[in-house]
């Protein structure tokens, strides 16, 4: 066998034992070079986190995961359960029962029957079980949402059942995928439901992006207790973009627009309206006023998830 057939032999071998591995490499391959990276990185953020954690190295692994969590993929919700599970421990092995409710929480987000680390010690697995009972004995149900008109204003609605009396408010988080940072809305109470209408989102280019978001139900001492999505692994609707000036449906690009008729030209109506105005003067204006108290004519927008009418 010649040195070649062997190097090829060595190579393929431990691929065809790891099929999973190859699998999700090949994967990664198939989705933006950030979004690649960002996957390719978790795994090694894990390793490290373990092995920062056996050397007693907690501060370390808590920044090692944050970051993991800041450059892990939505789309792999998994692995960043992986990581809230290690990040939640290691809060709990420096004391900070607090910042460690609030990974695991996340963590139940995911993966619900998730299970501590199989070295915990028994106050660890009993402090982790009773946040798990915590965050399953409240429920919060968002509305589907699957898509989002660009620059309209939509409704979001969830429910919340369960030990809802632990619940002193319920937040909504939102951004525009790929831009930073979330915005915050608390949803209202309104008649067994919780509400919030949010501003239209807007395409800065025109290109393809989803809303993400997450919900987040927090106690009076503003800890969190239940959610739906996390900031690492959020719920997410597509955008659907609005006509742009100068594209129509249908039209392909580089192609120009027919010329409107006249009639539909801007200058031309300003040049009607000016000679009625001159002959016509204040009759016009107060002819066609129209009294807004009385609840004049309107453009009364409502988009909600389920297809059903304002309220």
């Amino acid at each position: 066998m010649s040195v070649i057939s062997r190097t090829r032999e060595a190579i393929i071998c431990p691929v065809r034992r790891c099929g999973l591995l190859a699998l999700a490499g090949f994967v990664c391959l198939a989705v933006p070079v950030r979004s690649a990276q960002a996957q390719i990185q978790v795994p090694d953020d894990v390793q490290a986190m373990t092995r920062m954690m056996r050397d007693l190295r907690y501060e370390e692994a808590i920044q090692r995961g944050l970051r993991a969590l800041r450059e892990a993929s939505p789309r792999d919700p998994h692995r960043v359960a992986i990581v809230y599970r290690l990040l939640g421990t290691a809060y709990f092995l420096l004391g900070d029962e607090t910042h460690a409710r609030a990974a695991w929480v996340q963590l139940f987000a995911l993966e619900a029957e998730a299970r501590p680390p199989d070295e915990a010690s028994p106050k660890l697995r009993s402090f982790f079980e009773r946040v798990r009972l915590d965050a399953a004995s409240i429920e919060l149900d968002p509305a589907p949402l699957k898509e989002v008109p660009e620059g309209k204003p939509f409704l979001v609605e969830a429910r919340l059942a369960g030990t809802v009396s632990r619940v002193e408010r319920v937040l909504l988080h939102y951004r525009t995928e790929g831009a930073g940072a979330y915005a915050m809305r608390r949803l209202d109470r309104q008649g067994g439901l919780l509400r919030a209408t949010l501003p239209g989102v807007l395409l800065a280019d025109g290109s393809p992006r989803a809303f993400e978001y997450w919900l987040e139900a927090r106690d009076a001492q503003g800890a969190p207790v239940a959610l739906v999505g996390t900031e690492a692994a959020p719920l997410r609707a597509k955008i659907i973009p609005q006509r742009r000036d100068g594209v129509a449906e249908g039209l392909q690009p580089g192609s120009q627009p027919e010329e409107p008729p006249v009639y539909k030209r801007w200058w031309f109506w300003g040049i009607v309206g000016g000679a009625v105005a001159a002959s016509l003067g204040a009759g016009i204006y107060f002819g066609t006023r129209g009294d807004s108290s009385a609840g004049g004519p309107g453009l009364d927008v409502c988009i909600g998830f389920r297809n059903k009418p304002c309220p």
